[in-house]
């Protein structure tokens, strides 16, 4: 989740902020934001020596990194292992691999080696059964296995390529929402306007989606999309 997240994050040698997480008051954006501007003070202090200070580009790169090591740890190497943890996600898999686009908002490839592991040999051969998608705009319909991930992607395996940019900071939110407003993520508005969509295990805390949501519902309120959230046994 996303608070687990924040406190791996808030705990990493990198950062050692855990006190910045104790204001209840603050959003998790908000508390995103403060843990990265508490690492970059940090890196200008630790470099202060050097003829000039390090390119913020360079601190969001490494940020990336110790967000990439903080949201797969203890995650499993092997799909089967995977696979035994999870509770629900395996079940969607034909689905996924039969529509156009599936979104994810989530930053981690796990879809994208559920695919490829759970390829036949044939297929194995010919395609890896995915399309991973991090820009703004989304392929022609007619594509299948196409994963679009809006705010960025931080693959498991190192060597793979990861996005330039990921919305996690309260900064890239409010970016993004801008972004919105002149034009940009229209293939994705057009794309939630055309037929009734579900969205599954995720939490309704996007302020970008949420934005994206309500305009589609002014502008076509007739037309409805579902929400489903994974509730552990026993929980009410």
């Amino acid at each position: 989740t996303w608070s687990q997240l924040l406190e791996r994050l808030a705990r990493h040698p990198s950062v050692s902020a855990p006190d910045l997480l104790t204001e209840s008051t603050r959003d998790k954006t908000s508390k995103s934001q403060l843990l990265y501007q508490h690492f970059l003070a940090k890196k200008v202090i630790d470099h202060q020596d050097e003829t000039c200070l390090i390119r913020e580009a360079e601190c969001r790169q490494e940020w990336h990194r110790i967000v990439r090591e903080c949201l797969y740890a203890d995650v499993p190497s092997t799909m089967e292992d995977i696979a035994d943890r999870d509770h629900y996600l395996w079940a969607y898999l034909p689905i996924v691999r039969g529509v156009g686009v599936t979104i994810t908002y989530n930053f981690d490839n796990t879809l994208e080696r559920y695919i490829a592991a759970s390829r036949t040999s044939e297929e194995a051969k010919i395609s890896r059964g995915y399309r991973a998608v991090i820009n703004q705009e989304l392929p022609p319909s007619d594509q299948q296995g196409v994963i679009y991930h809006p705010n960025g992607l931080l693959p498991f395996e190192p060597a793979e390529r990861a996005s330039e940019k990921v919305v996690f900071l309260e900064d890239s939110f409010a970016d993004q929402l801008i972004e919105t407003s002149v034009g940009h993520f229209a293939s994705l508005a057009h794309y939630l306007s055309q037929s009734t969509r579900l969205f599954i295990g995720l939490g309704i805390d996007d302020p970008t989606l949420k934005h994206m949501l309500r305009r589609n519902a002014k502008r076509f309120p007739g037309h409805a999309h579902y929400y489903v959230a994974y509730t552990p046994r026993g929980l009410d």
